[in-house]
């Protein structure tokens, strides 16, 4: 055994007890290990780019991971309480949905704004109600509730896209660049 680890730690150029070392402190500071590679990944990427460290560049990877942070902050506090849900990708999307295609059909921005906030609230709330009221498990409820926001998304689409071009100023003003 002693023989592989040797021949392992050779391979990556390092002295036995080096790797052994870093290993150790990856595992004693769980946030040491993702840090790293976010350290890692700008230092090639400034070296792959030369906009790289530009204002419209940070400002593009902020709008382009906002909406998945959002939904991952969410998550991190359903889980804290021992929770799941399955339904969050689907309720992003019935309240996304339901913004756009009011501004598509002319309602005011600050409206559609509104109301799709609303659905995502009444989305969380049934869930929640369906899993306190009657002690249902949470994993079966967002399960179910998956599956019927995709197919209300859906159903109140037609199955179509909104482009972009057909959507108020308010909603294409949350969705610009800091420049």
């Amino acid at each position: 055994m002693a023989t592989a680890t040797a021949d392992a730690h050779a391979d990556f150029g390092l002295p036995a007890g080096a790797l052994d070392r870093l290993r150790a402190q990856l595992h004693s500071r769980a946030s040491l290990g993702p840090f790293a590679v976010l350290i890692l990944s700008v230092v090639v990427f400034a070296f792959i780019s030369d906009n790289f460290f530009e204002v419209n560049n940070f400002s593009l990877i902020l709008q382009q991971s906002m909406v998945v942070s959002i939904i991952g902050i969410g998550q991190t506090l359903v889980v804290l309480t021992s929770g799941v849900d399955l339904a969050v990708g689907a309720t992003m999307t019935i309240s996304m949905m339901a913004m756009a295609k009011l501004s598509e059909q002319g309602t005011n921005g600050l409206v559609a704004l509104i109301v799709g906030f609303a659905v995502g609230l009444l989305c969380g709330a049934l869930i929640g109600f369906f899993v306190t009221r009657f002690k249902l498990q949470p994993f079966i409820v967002t399960l179910a509730a998956l599956y019927v926001y995709k197919a209300l998304e859906l159903w109140y689409t037609g199955s179509a896209n909104v482009r972009g071009t057909d959507i108020s100023s308010v909603l294409k003003w949350t969705g610009n660049t800091i420049t």
